[in-house]
């Protein structure tokens, strides 16, 4: 959690709230904002996560020597709710990007419970639409 990536040619840095890596297979990185469900993740947020983070992490994640071949996935959890302009963001960057390089992915609330409710735990799902879904 909170892990900082350097990226030594462009001396630059990003932080990646989650970073889970699953074996010799794929490495996947989360950026996760807990807002108000009636809130919106401001677009300047949502704009340097797309346009320096998942950049700089990726360029360290090629330098790195363990995680170098490792398939790479970007995803972007919010509880709050992103702007028309943010969105159009996201599919732009979405359909740009080649996936052989990493892949993009954007969960928000709707999504966030569904995967909550898979899990079959009442306490959990009952928390999350208590303190990030709508009334």
């Amino acid at each position: 959690m909170n892990r900082i990536f350097m990226d030594d040619a462009n001396k630059k840095q990003a932080e990646v709230d989650v970073v889970a890596i699953n074996g010799n297979a794929s490495i996947h990185l989360f950026e996760c904002k807990g807002y108000s469900p009636y809130g919106e993740i401001p677009d300047i947020e949502f704009k340097r996560w797309l346009q320096h983070n998942v950049p700089t992490a990726f360029s360290a994640i090629k330098n790195h020597p363990d995680w170098k071949n490792l398939k790479v996935h970007f995803e972007f959890w919010a509880t709050g709710s992103l702007s028309v302009e943010a969105l159009e963001m996201f599919e732009v960057a979405k359909k740009t990007v080649k996936p052989s390089r990493y892949t993009l992915d954007l969960k928000l609330a709707p999504a966030i419970l569904a995967l909550c409710q898979q899990t079959n735990d009442k306490g959990l799902t009952t928390a999350f639409q208590k303190h990030y879904m709508k009334a």
